[in-house]
């Protein structure tokens, strides 16, 4: 009898998870990267104070610049509290992965490497690298750089595009930390020409006449926020939100502040 019971629980059993199977669906749970932000009611932002216009601090050493506005903008819709956490550009990396901030912001340029490594939203800014020279040395093509010393910034893209120029081929790379120093060796005629990006550097090529840009950008390029890998959920509500700020006019307001003109690109479709 006892047989019999068993047996016919086990039928039972057997047809429940047969009748069932068909619609029982297994759920997977969303990263948590938004839900992270929103319990902590902060977001902390790795930013590069090298980068004028973009993320410098002021006379009252505070963040400020256009990078930096656009954030403090997009947290104030979000209701959350902007943390600007200064970051050692060569090492932004790990400082994301290793989880001491959740974003990284100042001018960083899309690259398919990087697309790899990072979760980017959209493009918010279009820029060009360039060459400045000394106009003293009248030099005036990328040709007339062949087999000179060329500084760039460790962690930029700078010796990657400068790689991947024919005419500059032959050039020799010299790195170094930040931007005023690529400036001072450049003074100092350490080096010929370095590689910089032209909307971070006009106001300064613009206000010191013994700089001179070499009228061929070696690269276009757009810049974009980058996010953890996986951190998909941070990323789109990011997205989205910077996009209705740029619907809602704000994200022009700052680029006319900043650049004297609407240089958005966040609602441009590629």
């Amino acid at each position: 009898m006892k047989k019999t019971a068993w047996c016919f629980l086990l039928i039972c059993i057997v047809s429940f998870f047969s009748c069932t199977n068909k619609t029982l669906k297994i759920k997977y749970i969303e990263d948590p990267s938004l839900a992270k932000i929103q319990m902590k009611r902060a977001l902390v932002i790795g930013v590069d104070y090298d980068m004028a216009i973009l993320s410098f601090k002021n006379d009252q050493d505070e963040p400020t610049g256009y990078d930096v506005e656009i954030f403090e903008a997009l947290c104030a819709k979000m209701k959350i509290r902007p943390i600007f956490y200064p970051i050692d550009w060569s090492k932004k990396a790990d400082l994301l992965n290793m989880g001491f901030i959740d974003c990284i912001i100042s001018g960083f340029s899309v690259s398919e490497e990087r697309k790899k490594e990072y979760r980017l939203i959209s493009p918010y800014l279009q820029n060009a690298q360039i060459i400045v020279t000394l106009a003293k040395n009248r030099y005036n093509r990328l040709t007339d750089l062949k087999n000179k010393q060329i500084g760039v910034k460790r962690g930029t893209i700078g010796a990657a595009t400068i790689e991947k120029t024919p005419a500059l081929a032959s050039a020799v790379l010299v790195e170094y930390s930040n931007f005023e120093t690529l400036y001072e060796k450049l003074r100092e005629q350490t080096v010929d020409g370095i590689v910089v990006d032209l909307i971070s550097s006009y106001d300064k090529i613009k206000a010191q006449d013994i700089y001179k840009i070499i009228d061929e950008p070696i690269s276009s390029e757009f810049y974009t926020f980058a996010f953890r890998k996986n951190d998909n959920t941070l990323a789109e509500k990011i997205e989205a939100e910077l996009k209705e700020l740029d619907k809602e006019g704000i994200i022009h307001d700052l680029s006319r502040k900043w650049f004297g003109a609407n240089l958005s690109v966040l609602n441009v479709k590629f």
